[in-house]
């Protein structure tokens, strides 16, 4: 190949990688850039590893948690729901929104549901805006069944096409079941 059709290759082929890294749009523009972070969360609790998840939100720098009291009992909530559900390694590989609920001008509630190898997975998080960063201010899960613990109100806006948030480059729960069938074997004739 010619240098100048590998440089256009290379050109043509960098930005297309570099837009399927890119979030999705989010219907609430600012919030397109804080939800993979909680979508990253969700997926280290799927691999077991409940305390990163808990570092991703960055709970240290949320002005909700107003002493070190009110941040160690979030932090123990957390690790006291999540690691049971984190040894089931339940390997998500999607993080969707479904729904969300506009509290206020900077507040909102997201309702979500993370798909992997051992069904789907309710996630909903309420996250606030401060000094234009979000935080979480709480939220809400449920592993077995399809039920919410807190049903979408009817207020809140469903979306027609969840928002899908790829985790790890994985598809699990999308893939075909392998074949039972015994492969073909070619047979030499000597």
């Amino acid at each position: 190949m010619r240098p100048a059709l590998l440089l256009l290759a290379v050109l043509t082929v960098v930005p297309g990688a570099q837009a399927q890294d890119a979030p999705p749009p989010f219907p609430i523009p600012e919030l397109t850039d804080y939800i993979p972070t909680l979508a990253r969360s969700v997926e280290l609790i799927g691999e077991n590893q409940v305390e990163e998840s808990f570092e991703k939100l960055e709970t240290d720098v949320n002005p909700a948690f107003r002493s070190s009291d009110s941040l160690k009992k979030f932090h123990e909530s957390w690790l006291k729901l999540f690691l049971p559900l984190g040894r089931l390694r339940m390997q998500f590989e999607s993080y969707d929104i479904v729904a969300y609920e506009r509290i206020s001008s900077h507040a909102v509630k997201l309702f979500g549901i993370a798909n992997g190898a051992h069904g789907p997975v309710v996630f909903d998080f309420k996250v606030f805006q401060y000094r234009g960063r979000w935080h979480v201010h709480g939220f809400s899960f449920r592993a077995s069944g399809w039920e919410r613990d807190d049903r979408i109100p009817e207020n809140a806006v469903n979306l027609e096409e969840p928002v899908v948030y790829p985790l790890g480059g994985k598809v699990i729960a999308a893939t075909k079941p392998a074949s039972k069938e015994k492969p073909l074997v070619a047979v030499s004739g000597r």
